[in-house]
This record gives structure tokens, sequence and C-alpha cells, in this order.
């Protein structure tokens, strides 16, 4: 029945932001992990990604890696 529908949706509801906040905190260590990383990179003297010079006909799109 309707009632039993809208019962179960809000059960998939509840558990979609539980499983959700407990993903909050990877996430947060995932980025800190990232600027960590970048930091250790910059102190070894690592250029960023944007200071390295391509050659023009270098393809940067992500489309090659995901295919």
């Amino acid at each position: 029945s309707y009632s039993e529908l809208s019962e179960i949706a809000e059960q998939a509801k509840r558990r979609a932001e539980v499983a959700r906040l407990r993903d909050v905190p990877k996430l947060s260590a995932i980025a800190e992990q990232a600027k960590r990383r970048a930091e250790v990179a910059r102190l070894r003297g690592v250029p960023k990604l944007s200071e390295i010079s391509l050659p023009s006909n270098f393809d940067t799109s992500l489309s090659l890696l995901i295919s």
C-alpha cells in the first residue's frame, strides 16, 4: 500500500543520510592527506601541474583516461 511504500522510502532516506554522514570523516581525511602531499611536493620543489609547460598537441582532457 501507499503508506508502506512511503515508510520504506523514509527508511531508505535515513539509511542514505547515515551512510553519507559516515563518509564525511573519510572525505575530510582524504582532503587533509592531499594537502599534506601537496605541501611535501612544494617543499621538495616539485612544480605544480599548472606550472608545467606541455606540448601544444598534448591532450589534457581526462577522456582518454576514462575510456
